[in-house]
Protein backbone atom coordinates (compact mmCIF):
# COMPACT_ATOMS: atom_id res chain seq x y z
CA UNK A 1 0.00 0.00 0.00
CA UNK A 2 1.34 3.40 -0.93
CA UNK A 3 1.94 5.61 2.06
CA UNK A 4 3.57 9.02 2.26
CA UNK A 5 5.56 9.36 5.46
CA UNK A 6 6.11 12.79 7.00
CA UNK A 7 8.40 10.93 9.39
CA UNK A 8 10.85 10.81 6.47
CA UNK A 9 11.90 14.29 7.56
CA UNK A 10 13.32 12.79 10.72
CA UNK A 11 15.70 10.56 8.73
CA UNK A 12 16.36 13.00 5.90
CA UNK A 13 20.04 13.13 6.74
CA UNK A 14 20.25 9.43 5.92
CA UNK A 15 18.35 9.68 2.68
CA UNK A 16 19.83 12.87 1.28
CA UNK A 17 23.42 11.74 0.98
CA UNK A 18 24.54 10.76 -2.51
CA UNK A 19 28.14 9.92 -1.69
CA UNK A 20 29.98 7.29 0.32
CA UNK A 21 29.82 7.54 4.09
CA UNK A 22 33.03 7.85 6.07
CA UNK A 23 33.28 4.07 6.45
CA UNK A 24 32.88 3.64 2.67
CA UNK A 25 29.45 2.04 3.02
CA UNK A 26 26.84 2.87 0.42
CA UNK A 27 23.74 4.64 1.68
CA UNK A 28 20.10 3.98 0.57
CA UNK A 29 19.88 7.07 -1.63
CA UNK A 30 22.89 5.88 -3.64
CA UNK A 31 20.71 3.16 -5.16
CA UNK A 32 17.60 5.17 -5.99
CA UNK A 33 17.40 6.01 -9.68
CA UNK A 34 17.42 4.72 -13.25
CA UNK A 35 20.20 2.60 -14.73
CA UNK A 36 20.98 1.16 -18.16
CA UNK A 37 23.21 -1.69 -19.28
CA UNK A 38 25.49 -0.75 -22.20
CA UNK A 39 26.57 -4.37 -22.68
CA UNK A 40 23.19 -5.43 -24.02
CA UNK A 41 21.81 -1.96 -24.72
CA UNK A 42 18.25 -3.03 -24.08
CA UNK A 43 18.06 -3.41 -20.30
CA UNK A 44 16.75 -0.64 -18.01
CA UNK A 45 16.84 -0.89 -14.22
CA UNK A 46 14.64 1.24 -11.96
CA UNK A 47 15.18 1.35 -8.19
CA UNK A 48 12.67 3.42 -6.27
CA UNK A 49 12.22 3.87 -2.52
CA UNK A 50 9.18 1.85 -1.41
CA UNK A 51 6.81 3.11 1.27
CA UNK A 52 5.78 -0.24 2.69
CA UNK A 53 3.44 0.18 5.67
CA UNK A 54 3.89 -3.50 6.59
CA UNK A 55 7.70 -3.39 6.76
CA UNK A 56 9.47 -3.11 10.13
CA UNK A 57 10.45 0.45 11.00
CA UNK A 58 14.15 -0.34 10.83
CA UNK A 59 13.95 -1.77 7.28
CA UNK A 60 14.38 0.35 4.18
CA UNK A 61 12.70 -1.20 1.15
CA UNK A 62 13.00 -0.50 -2.58
CA UNK A 63 10.79 -1.44 -5.53
CA UNK A 64 13.16 -2.82 -8.17
CA UNK A 65 12.37 -3.62 -11.78
CA UNK A 66 14.36 -4.52 -14.88
CA UNK A 67 12.80 -4.19 -18.32
CA UNK A 68 14.60 -5.83 -21.21
CA UNK A 69 13.05 -5.25 -24.61
CA UNK A 70 12.86 -8.38 -26.75
CA UNK A 71 10.94 -6.78 -29.61
CA UNK A 72 8.56 -3.93 -30.35
CA UNK A 73 5.70 -5.65 -28.54
CA UNK A 74 7.32 -7.82 -25.86
CA UNK A 75 9.90 -7.61 -23.11
CA UNK A 76 11.31 -9.49 -20.16
CA UNK A 77 10.35 -7.99 -16.79
CA UNK A 78 12.13 -8.78 -13.50
CA UNK A 79 10.53 -7.55 -10.25
CA UNK A 80 12.10 -7.53 -6.79
CA UNK A 81 11.43 -6.16 -3.31
CA UNK A 82 14.89 -4.99 -2.29
CA UNK A 83 15.94 -4.45 1.33
CA UNK A 84 18.93 -2.26 2.16
CA UNK A 85 21.58 -3.99 4.24
CA UNK A 86 23.33 -1.39 6.44
CA UNK A 87 26.21 -3.75 7.19
CA UNK A 88 27.53 -3.98 3.64
CA UNK A 89 25.48 -1.27 1.90
CA UNK A 90 23.93 -3.69 -0.62
CA UNK A 91 20.33 -4.28 -1.68
CA UNK A 92 19.22 -7.89 -1.28
CA UNK A 93 16.00 -9.62 -2.24
CA UNK A 94 14.15 -12.92 -2.12
CA UNK A 95 11.14 -14.08 -4.15
CA UNK A 96 12.26 -12.14 -7.22
CA UNK A 97 10.08 -12.78 -10.26
CA UNK A 98 10.62 -12.81 -14.01
CA UNK A 99 7.98 -12.82 -16.77
CA UNK A 100 7.83 -12.46 -20.54
CA UNK A 101 5.25 -9.75 -21.15
CA UNK A 102 3.53 -9.20 -24.50
CA UNK A 103 1.66 -5.98 -25.25
CA UNK A 104 -1.35 -5.22 -27.42
CA UNK A 105 -1.30 -2.40 -29.98
CA UNK A 106 -2.84 0.02 -27.46
CA UNK A 107 -0.08 -0.70 -24.96
CA UNK A 108 -2.10 -2.89 -22.59
CA UNK A 109 -0.65 -6.19 -21.38
CA UNK A 110 -1.87 -8.96 -23.70
CA UNK A 111 -0.09 -11.87 -22.04
CA UNK A 112 2.22 -12.45 -19.09
CA UNK A 113 4.19 -15.68 -19.04
CA UNK A 114 5.76 -16.02 -15.58
CA UNK A 115 9.10 -17.84 -15.65
CA UNK A 116 9.88 -17.87 -11.93
CA UNK A 117 8.98 -16.19 -8.63
CA UNK A 118 11.62 -17.57 -6.29
CA UNK A 119 14.87 -15.82 -7.25
CA UNK A 120 17.29 -14.55 -4.64
CA UNK A 121 19.96 -11.98 -5.30
CA UNK A 122 21.57 -8.62 -4.65
CA UNK A 123 22.50 -5.32 -6.24
CA UNK A 124 25.89 -3.83 -5.40
CA UNK A 125 27.54 -0.53 -6.32
CA UNK A 126 31.26 -0.76 -6.95
CA UNK A 127 33.78 2.01 -6.36
CA UNK A 128 33.17 3.45 -9.83
CA UNK A 129 29.44 3.74 -9.22
CA UNK A 130 28.60 0.82 -11.53
CA UNK A 131 25.66 -1.33 -10.47
CA UNK A 132 26.38 -5.06 -10.36
CA UNK A 133 23.65 -7.71 -10.25
CA UNK A 134 23.64 -11.21 -8.79
CA UNK A 135 20.60 -13.47 -9.23
CA UNK A 136 20.11 -17.14 -8.41
CA UNK A 137 17.89 -17.76 -11.46
CA UNK A 138 19.12 -15.35 -14.14
CA UNK A 139 22.36 -16.69 -15.65
CA UNK A 140 23.10 -13.44 -17.48
CA UNK A 141 22.93 -11.29 -14.34
CA UNK A 142 26.70 -11.34 -13.76
CA UNK A 143 27.28 -9.84 -17.22
CA UNK A 144 25.27 -6.71 -16.42
CA UNK A 145 27.29 -3.56 -15.71
CA UNK A 146 24.58 -0.95 -15.16
CA UNK A 147 25.30 2.77 -15.39
CA UNK A 148 23.14 5.42 -13.79
CA UNK A 149 21.28 8.03 -15.86
CA UNK A 150 20.72 11.31 -14.02
CA UNK A 151 18.19 14.04 -14.76
CA UNK A 152 19.32 17.66 -14.85
CA UNK A 153 18.71 19.52 -11.59
CA UNK A 154 16.46 22.63 -11.59
CA UNK A 155 18.27 25.93 -11.96
CA UNK A 156 18.62 28.50 -9.18
CA UNK A 157 15.93 30.64 -10.80
CA UNK A 158 13.56 27.71 -11.16
CA UNK A 159 13.91 26.85 -7.48
CA UNK A 160 13.39 30.47 -6.50
CA UNK A 161 10.32 31.16 -8.65
CA UNK A 162 8.63 27.79 -9.12
CA UNK A 163 9.19 26.46 -5.62
CA UNK A 164 10.05 28.95 -2.88
CA UNK A 165 8.07 31.94 -4.18
CA UNK A 166 5.18 29.69 -5.23
CA UNK A 167 4.79 28.34 -1.69
CA UNK A 168 5.43 31.73 -0.10
CA UNK A 169 2.58 33.25 -2.14
CA UNK A 170 0.00 31.00 -0.47
CA UNK A 171 -2.50 32.80 1.78
CA UNK A 172 -3.97 31.64 5.06
CA UNK A 173 -7.01 32.83 6.95
CA UNK A 174 -8.61 34.37 3.88
CA UNK A 175 -11.54 33.43 1.69
CA UNK A 176 -10.47 30.83 -0.82
CA UNK A 177 -7.23 30.03 1.04
CA UNK A 178 -7.84 26.28 0.76
CA UNK A 179 -8.26 26.55 -3.00
CA UNK A 180 -5.05 28.55 -3.29
CA UNK A 181 -3.27 25.88 -1.29
CA UNK A 182 -4.59 23.25 -3.68
CA UNK A 183 -3.18 25.22 -6.62
CA UNK A 184 0.19 25.61 -4.89
CA UNK A 185 0.26 21.90 -3.99
CA UNK A 186 -0.34 20.97 -7.62
CA UNK A 187 2.21 23.41 -8.97
CA UNK A 188 4.96 22.36 -6.57
CA UNK A 189 4.33 18.64 -7.10
CA UNK A 190 4.31 19.20 -10.86
CA UNK A 191 7.59 21.12 -10.54
CA UNK A 192 9.21 18.22 -8.68
CA UNK A 193 7.79 15.67 -11.11
CA UNK A 194 8.77 17.52 -14.29
CA UNK A 195 12.35 17.79 -13.05
CA UNK A 196 12.41 14.10 -12.04
CA UNK A 197 13.88 15.08 -8.68
CA UNK A 198 14.07 11.56 -7.31
CA UNK A 199 16.57 10.74 -10.06
CA UNK A 200 18.47 13.99 -10.33
CA UNK A 201 22.05 15.02 -9.59
CA UNK A 202 21.58 15.49 -5.83
CA UNK A 203 24.72 17.58 -5.03
CA UNK A 204 23.88 20.03 -7.84
CA UNK A 205 20.22 20.10 -6.80
CA UNK A 206 21.14 20.95 -3.20
CA UNK A 207 23.62 23.60 -4.32
CA UNK A 208 21.03 25.28 -6.56
CA UNK A 209 18.31 25.00 -3.93
CA UNK A 210 20.46 26.71 -1.30
CA UNK A 211 21.60 29.37 -3.75
CA UNK A 212 17.95 30.11 -4.61
CA UNK A 213 17.05 30.34 -0.93
CA UNK A 214 19.80 32.90 -0.40
CA UNK A 215 18.33 35.15 -3.12
CA UNK A 216 15.06 35.52 -1.18
CA UNK A 217 14.32 38.32 1.26
CA UNK A 218 13.54 37.57 4.89
CA UNK A 219 9.80 38.12 4.45
CA UNK A 220 9.57 35.59 1.61
CA UNK A 221 11.61 33.08 3.58
CA UNK A 222 9.34 33.51 6.58
CA UNK A 223 6.19 33.00 4.52
CA UNK A 224 7.68 29.93 2.87
CA UNK A 225 8.57 28.32 6.19
CA UNK A 226 5.15 29.05 7.64
CA UNK A 227 3.27 27.76 4.60
CA UNK A 228 5.40 24.75 3.79
CA UNK A 229 5.84 23.31 7.26
CA UNK A 230 2.72 24.82 8.77
CA UNK A 231 0.13 23.57 6.30
CA UNK A 232 1.33 22.39 2.88
CA UNK A 233 3.32 19.38 4.08
CA UNK A 234 0.34 18.10 6.10
CA UNK A 235 -1.96 18.74 3.15
CA UNK A 236 0.31 16.74 0.84
CA UNK A 237 0.19 13.91 3.33
CA UNK A 238 -3.58 13.84 2.79
CA UNK A 239 -3.07 13.94 -0.97
CA UNK A 240 -0.96 10.79 -0.97
CA UNK A 241 -2.71 8.87 1.80
CA UNK A 242 -6.37 9.68 1.04
CA UNK A 243 -6.66 11.56 -2.23
CA UNK A 244 -10.43 11.13 -2.43
CA UNK A 245 -10.75 13.12 0.77
CA UNK A 246 -9.22 16.23 -0.84
CA UNK A 247 -10.11 15.62 -4.49
CA UNK A 248 -12.93 18.17 -4.39
CA UNK A 249 -10.54 21.05 -3.82
CA UNK A 250 -8.62 20.21 -6.98
CA UNK A 251 -11.82 19.71 -8.93
CA UNK A 252 -12.93 23.21 -7.89
CA UNK A 253 -9.82 24.74 -9.48
CA UNK A 254 -9.98 22.55 -12.60
CA UNK A 255 -6.91 20.53 -11.63
CA UNK A 256 -8.69 17.33 -10.61
CA UNK A 257 -7.61 15.08 -13.45
CA UNK A 258 -4.01 16.19 -13.43
CA UNK A 259 -3.63 16.08 -9.65
CA UNK A 260 -5.25 12.64 -9.47
CA UNK A 261 -2.66 11.39 -11.97
CA UNK A 262 0.20 12.84 -9.92
CA UNK A 263 -1.17 11.67 -6.57
CA UNK A 264 -1.26 8.07 -7.77
CA UNK A 265 2.12 8.10 -9.52
CA UNK A 266 4.98 6.43 -7.64
CA UNK A 267 7.56 8.63 -9.34
CA UNK A 268 5.69 11.79 -8.34
CA UNK A 269 5.58 10.60 -4.74
CA UNK A 270 9.31 9.89 -4.81
CA UNK A 271 9.95 13.34 -6.32
CA UNK A 272 7.96 15.02 -3.55
CA UNK A 273 9.79 13.03 -0.89
CA UNK A 274 13.13 14.09 -2.40
CA UNK A 275 12.06 17.73 -2.48
CA UNK A 276 10.80 17.91 1.09
CA UNK A 277 13.68 15.88 2.53
CA UNK A 278 16.33 18.09 0.96
CA UNK A 279 14.44 21.26 1.79
CA UNK A 280 14.61 20.28 5.46
CA UNK A 281 18.37 19.75 5.27
CA UNK A 282 19.52 22.13 2.52
CA UNK A 283 21.76 24.09 4.87
CA UNK A 284 23.52 20.94 6.04
CA UNK A 285 26.82 19.77 4.63
CA UNK A 286 26.85 16.71 2.38
CA UNK A 287 30.20 15.66 3.83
Amino acid sequence: MKKFLIAMLLIAALLCTSCLAAEETRQPADYSGRWVDPYYGRAALTIRRAFNAEAPENEIHFDISIHWGNSADSEGVWLMDGVWNPEDGNLTYTNGSMAIVTYAENGDVANEDVQWEDAEGAFTLNEEGIMLWQDSREERAAEFKLERILSQAPSVEEFAVDYFECVAAMESGTAGASLKMAIAAHDVLQFAFEHDLWNTDIPTMRENMLAAWETLDDETRGRFDENMFGSLTAFMNDVFVDYEGVAGLFDDVDLGDDMSRLAHDDDAMACWDTLISHTATMGNSED
